[in-house]
């Protein structure tokens, strides 16, 4: 919900010149105190990009503080943004020094603002304003000295249209804005990603992984990845772990589907993936399944984890003389 950090934020990895645009921004930006919204979807690394701002930024030595504001109780946004005095409601035994507060002389970060509530936004932009704040139940204007940076994955565009986000506090946040690309926009950025995340994991669980396939990074980068850097990373943790060789295979991506570290239920694109994958090695090696020209072997699989992803598909072997369609189970 909220959290404050002093710690180096981690390098921005890319070959995208997209990417290369906005980091060349970043000094030219962080010299200043404009305030900066930053779009792009879920995942795309939108905070790493405000910490890098800070940074570089003359406030870096004091607090970068960060409230998802998507996670913020409805009822108790002002009061953990502008804080509270002790009996300003039934919980509050003691006062509470908010958000604005904690980030005084730094940054405060407000990650998905675009689901902030109508009358915490009204709250907000008077204290924007002013540059004073009065804590929930109290009655002291406090001053306060931080600056301001935001995030959405929404288009605020269409909320203002809608009638869910205030345009004077659209035009009041967005002093400049940077959009971030999804990952799927920036594909060669995969590859470097991957094997980033791979060696990191690897040193912090102490595994023997050191290398990933061409079939696994050719994997990886025919995927769509909708929850983006953020997905890809999870991804590769976890296939991490179960990672038993030096080098990543197919095989060690399957085991991690097996044990359901990386398939989540939200997500049935992957599930679909796999099996039109599986579907087209089959027909590729007319539905041999094991052996070294059958399809287990060119998926990276052994024989068990193929048969249990076909039973668990639905993928049974065509009647004789006829070739499923891919994404069809052909019938016994």
């Amino acid at each position: 919900m909220t959290q404050t950090s002093n710690a180096r934020p981690a390098q921005v990895l890319s070959r995208s010149p997209v990417i290369a645009q906005i980091l060349k921004r970043v000094p030219q930006v962080a010299t200043t105190d404009i305030q900066v919204l930053i779009l792009g979807e879920t995942g795309v690394g939108k905070d790493l990009l405000a910490q890098t701002i800070h940074h570089q930024s003359a406030r870096r030595a004091n607090a970068f503080h960060a409230v998802n504001c998507a996670a913020l109780p409805v009822g108790l946004v002002e009061s953990e943004l502008f804080g509270h005095e002790k009996g300003a409601f039934t919980s509050a035994t003691r006062r509470h020094h908010g958000s604005f507060e904690q980030a005084h002389g730094g940054t405060l970060f407000l990650d998905e603002i675009g689901d902030m509530p109508m009358n915490a936004q009204r709250a907000l932009l008077r204290v924007l304003e002013q540059d004073r704040l009065t804590r929930v139940g109290g009655t002291v204007s406090i001053p306060i000295d931080v600056r301001i940076m935001a995030a959405t994955n929404r288009d605020l565009q269409r909320a203002i249209e809608d009638g869910t986000f205030r345009a004077d506090l659209y035009y009041r946040l967005s002093g400049f804005l940077l959009t971030v690309p999804p990952l799927r926009a920036r594909r060669a950025d995969i590859p470097l990603l991957a094997e980033h995340f791979m060696r990191q994991y690897a040193y912090e669980y102490q595994r023997p992984v050191r290398t990933l396939s061409d079939e696994v990074l050719a994997y990886l980068q025919g995927y769509a990845w909708p929850g983006n850097v953020r997905q890809l990373m999870q991804w590769i943790r976890r296939a991490v772990v179960v990672c038993e060789g030096s080098r990543m295979a197919m095989a060690d991506v399957w085991a991690a589907v097996d044990v359901g570290l990386v398939l989540p239920a939200a997500d049935p694109s992957l599930a679909e993936a796999e099996k039109q994958r599986i579907i087209a090695a089959l027909q590729q090696t007319n539905w041999v399944v094991s052996g070294q020209r059958g399809a287990a072997c060119l998926l990276g699989m052994n024989h068990q984890q193929l048969v249990y992803r076909m039973e668990k598909y639905g993928i049974q072997r065509p009647q004789k003389g006829r070739e499923p369609a891919a994404g069809e189970a052909a019938a016994e």
